[in-house]
């Protein structure tokens, strides 16, 4: 044994403070975990509750859910460093994750609100996904504002572009001169000539300075009423010729003059091309855009696919087929099950049957 594992406890004391504070800066020295990466955590969690909320239909075992929990605490910690760009980091509080899943831990399995404990975590997952998209995109065109910026500093500090020692412009210079030379030309006589007449010509002085300045004023409207003017003009006329602002549903930008006739025509392309997953997709953006255009409903880009649907659940013959479109987008595309022929074709055909819906206006 070693010679200090036989020294008494009490030997020890001394070194605890020393031990606490190691503990600590080797706590406070956890890596944050980079967005990107985050966001990648938030998707595969979805898709694991995706997937267990299928296999909760098929009444698959607990071994199964448990393994699928683990994974999904293990992705989403209670508490985690998020990394956010210029040195920023901020901490994800995911309290409302770990009790809605130990809400479901202890719900029965033949209890309905299990399916709907999911559902409700799979949406609020997809929904912060969305969220971290924008802002990823917003810190990609920052980054490229700075470095655009910071390269134009760079140029304007060049010799070149410095400004010149003297300050006075073209118009200040000419009338210096101007004044000298009136000074020179009216100068009084000197002491010795006192007896001759003195002639006082300082307002002939004063008349032509004001003539320069006139002519420098004169010069200047012409300027701005020959070059400026048609630049503002031409300003003005762009911004009211603007363009509609593009559209942003279920985080996917579309064109401003997309309408849901050119979507509906891209899914059909998709799905004879095999890519049935993506057909799905954009035939369901394809609905949205259909019922926002006839003022079923109100796009905005926070809303998810279960926030489309409860605005229609009025509207009964549009609900049913809708809900149905929306399992199977929802099981097609967040769970990443591999659509088939038939999965399309009864998708496609309860999107004919909401566009064959006649418009109510509300009032």
């Amino acid at each position: 044994m070693p010679k200090f594992l036989r020294l008494p406890a009490k030997s020890f004391l001394p070194l605890v403070p020393i031990i606490w504070v190691v503990i600590f800066l080797c706590a406070g020295s956890v890596q944050a975990l980079p967005l990107a990466q985050y966001r990648q955590n938030i998707h595969q969690a979805a898709v694991e509750i995706y997937a267990l909320q299928s296999a909760e239909e098929q009444a698959t075992s607990a071994v199964q859910s448990s393994v699928a929990l683990q994974s999904i605490r293990k992705m989403l910690p209670v508490r985690q460093k998020i990394e956010i760009g210029n040195n920023a980091d901020f901490e994800t509080d995911n309290t409302w994750l770990e009790t809605n899943l130990k809400n479901y831990e202890k719900t029965l399995p033949t209890a309905p609100e299990r399916s709907q404990i999911l559902q409700t975590v799979a949406e609020r997952l997809s929904a912060i996904e969305d969220r971290l998209k924008e802002l990823e995109t917003a810190q990609t065109v920052a980054n490229a504002q700075n470095a655009d910026k910071q390269k134009l500093d760079e140029i304007l500090r060049r010799p070149e572009f410095q400004k010149p020692k003297e300050d006075k412009s073209i118009l200040q210079q000419l009338s210096d001169a101007l004044d000298e030379w009136l000074s020179a030309l009216f100068r009084r006589s000197p002491p010795a000539e006192i007896d001759q007449p003195h002639v006082d010509l300082s307002p002939v002085s004063a008349i032509l300075n004001y003539v320069v300045i006139a002519l420098a004023i004169a010069i200047i409207g012409f300027v701005v009423w020959r070059f400026l003017l048609p630049l503002v003009g031409n300003r003005g006329g762009r911004k009211k010729a603007g363009k509609k602002e593009p559209r942003i549903i279920l985080g996917e930008q579309l064109a401003a003059d997309a309408t849901a006739d050119d979507l509906l025509t891209q899914a059909d392309r998709l799905a004879e091309s095999g890519e049935l997953r993506a057909a799905i997709r954009k035939g369901y953006i394809a609905v949205l855009c259909d019922l926002s255009d006839r003022k079923v409903l109100a796009l905005a880009r926070h809303k998810t696919n279960r926030d489309y649907l409860r605005d229609v659940k009025r509207r009964d013959e549009i609900y049913q087929p809708m809900s149905g479109m929306t399992g199977i987008f929802e099981r097609h595309w967040y769970g990443d099950v591999p659509p088939e022929q038939e999965d399309w074709q009864t998708f496609r055909g309860q999107l004919s049957v909401i566009s064959q819906q006649p418009t109510v206006n509300k009032n």
